[in-house]
């Protein structure tokens, strides 16, 4: 008599959404504002990023992600997902220059760089 969608939906259940794209859009939302923490923590220090390594972020750390989250949600999920783990995976693999940093910061500010750099890298 009650089809199990119907079931479901009284539930609370919905069936239709995707998952992967429930996944992807979290680690997504997750990962920019970490990023914005983390970004906000190098304009408080004063430390500026080259052009090549600005592009990069600006690229593969914050387009990449938000590309890749809304593919999930087409029909095009599989390359959403790959892009999701390149970008993820590759977002923090170039060194711009520790000397710099640790020149331009006090040491009571490096706990806040060092936490808000291993939160990104989850």
């Amino acid at each position: 008599m009650f089809s199990g969608k119907s079931e479901a939906l009284e539930s609370g259940e919905d069936q239709s959404v995707n998952p992967a794209g429930k996944y992807a859009t979290a680690i997504v939302v997750a990962h920019l504002l970490v990023n914005m923490a983390h970004g906000l923590a190098h304009r408080e220090l004063h430390v500026r990023l080259p052009v090549d390594g600005a592009v990069f972020v600006i690229m593969v750390v914050l387009v990449c992600p938000l590309l890749a989250m809304a593919l999930v949600w087409t029909a095009k999920k599989r390359l959403g997902l790959i892009l999701l783990l390149l970008s993820m995976s590759s977002s923090h693999t170039v060194c711009t220059g520790r000397d710099q940093f640790i020149r331009k910061c006090c040491f009571s500010m490096i706990p806040k760089i060092v936490f808000s750099s291993r939160i990104t890298v989850l």
